[in-house]
């Protein structure tokens, strides 16, 4: 049987980070019904916040594969326990995938797999779009990626849900060994009659994702405002966990005079979702950039 040492900054049920948590839930799933031992070694991040411990317990018992959280020493940024003892989970494994890219434990993991002669490959997730490497601190994620990253370019071989995305990669290493696997995803979606009424003039646009302002929340916003001028019964709902954006939207919509019309409703799931899509006229979410789009 292999394995798999799988490392990522944060995991299930850690969901305010969105499409990437239920993507990595599902392909441990999957690979442990092909007969892959999984260990995952992750942080108890969530956010500002830290996962209960209640809460780690219960998905710890309920998953058929072990996941181990270690402790946040700096909520979101690093783990000593992590950085310590992160070589324990390595070392004993036959191949190394890690998740993310300007995430703390995945130097330290791929350090550690070097050491020990482990395979590795590599997901980005996303972290290697225009955008994200050109908005905000572009100078530190230059030096990220070149020293800590690309100096184990040669032992990596590189993870990417789309072709986009295997672009993004041979963008930084032309020579770099990229392989192609969407993400794959359980959208639990049901058809449920719609509960409005379908000859009232109101519309209702909605859009789902963390409140981020990767997302382009800000541009829906601010299209909804001429959307207003010609169905102004019209509103605007955005379902979705608050990550750092939602107070800025929220004065954003309070600024052009659409408070009554724009509403934020937090992360959806089962029949809240299935409701909160089958009452919408149009879904919409203007992202800046988006490697697969778990929420398309």
């Amino acid at each position: 049987m292999l394995h798999l040492s799988y490392i990522t900054p944060s995991f299930y049920p850690a969901v305010i980070y969105g499409g990437p948590i239920y993507s990595s839930l599902y392909a441990c799933e999957e690979l442990v019904a092909n007969n892959v031992n999984i260990n995952v070694s992750t942080t108890n991040a969530n956010g500002n916040k830290i996962l209960d411990l209640d809460t780690i317990k219960q998905v710890q018992n309920k998953l058929n594969f072990h996941v181990k959280y270690y402790k946040e020493t700096f909520i979101g940024k690093f783990s000593i326990s992590l950085a310590c003892n992160l070589w324990k989970d390595i070392r004993n494994s036959d191949i190394v995938h890690i998740q993310a890219i300007f995430s703390t434990p995945t130097p330290i993991a791929l350090f550690y797999s070097s050491l020990f002669h482990k395979p590795i490959i590599l997901s980005p997730r996303g972290a290697l779009g225009g955008w994200c490497l050109q908005h905000k601190k572009s100078k530190f994620k230059s030096f990220w990626l070149k020293f800590l990253i690309l100096s184990y370019k040669s032992k990596i071989t590189w993870h990417a849900t789309s072709e986009q995305e295997k672009n993004e990669i041979l963008s930084l290493d032309k020579n770099a060994k990229v392989f192609i696997i969407p993400n794959g995803f359980e959208p639990g979606i049901r058809y449920m009659p719609s509960s409005k009424n379908n000859n009232r003039a109101k519309k209702v646009i909605i859009s789902m994702g963390r409140i981020h302002e990767k997302k382009g929340f800000d541009i829906l916003i601010k299209a909804f405002d001429q959307i207003l001028s010609k169905y102004p019964d019209s509103e605007l709902k955005i379902a979705g966990k608050d990550d750092g954006e939602k107070m800025a939207l929220t004065n954003l919509s309070i600024k052009l005079g659409l408070r009554e019309h724009v509403s934020f409703i937090d992360h959806l799931e089962g029949d809240k979702k299935n409701e909160f899509l089958s009452d919408a006229d149009v879904f919409v979410l203007p992202s800046h950039n988006e490697n697969f789009g778990n929420v398309y």
